[in-house]
């Protein structure tokens, strides 16, 4: 299977690895979306002391693929999301991941795996947005949201309403005003909100919206 490992600088190495094996409570997910965090690359980036390389992709979801001994809660075919435990082998990075039963949950058929793209079903990075395309994301300097704007911005998506509070400066560093892009500050309470969006939007309709701050 195809793994990824994080090493100082950041910089990101794919290897070819073996699929792992459960122990005893565990289970092994084939891994369908895996989520980011900043702490994912400072632990190999000198955060924690002798760690020089790692998978940490800790947060993920999938299909169970194998499950191990004295395992009741889950089967080989349930959709589920879990917790890999922290600098321990098997990490979402991976096209298999390992994660304790008691750090698993079922999906609803109805719940999707993805959410920025699959839910709201906007263009990929590379099947590139070829008109103008209006997406508000509430939330945006938070980490979720800062996420789904570059990964907007890569999709060729714009105008983008980003809308923020003491995070406008880092929030300004990832939109392009060339392109309409502008950012709404809360704090001047909803009504100002909404008339700014109305100013943003340029008689546009808001299709598209993503509450980050709320994770809706």
């Amino acid at each position: 299977m195809k793994e990824a490992f994080c090493y100082p600088g950041p910089k990101v190495d794919v290897v070819e690895s073996a699929i792992p094996n459960p122990g005893l409570f565990q289970i092994i997910v084939r891994v369908a979306c895996v989520g980011l965090n900043p702490k994912d690359w400072k632990v190999a980036d000198g955060a924690v002391p002798g760690v020089t390389y790692s998978n940490e992709g800790d947060d993920f979801a999938g299909v169970v693929h194998e499950v191990g001994q004295q395992v009741t809660e889950f089967k080989i075919g349930d959709r589920v999301g879990a917790f890999h435990k922290t600098l321990s082998p098997g990490g979402g990075w991976a096209e298999y991941a390992i994660a304790w039963e008691s750090m698993a949950f079922h999906l609803a058929d109805h719940v999707t795996f993805e959410g920025l793209y699959r839910r709201l079903s906007l263009p990929y990075p590379w099947d590139l947005c070829d008109k103008p395309l209006p997406l508000i994301i509430y939330g945006a300097a938070s980490a979720v949201g800062a996420y789904a704007l570059k990964m907007a911005v890569l999709s060729n998506i714009h105008p983008i309403v980003a809308v923020a509070g003491r995070g406008i400066d880092f929030v300004e560093t990832l939109i392009d005003r060339s392109r309409g892009d502008t950012i709404i500050d809360y704090r001047y309470g909803e009504d100002a909100v909404v008339e700014s969006m109305k100013v943003a939007l340029g008689g546009h309709e808001p299709e598209f919206a993503l509450d980050a701050a709320n994770c809706y």
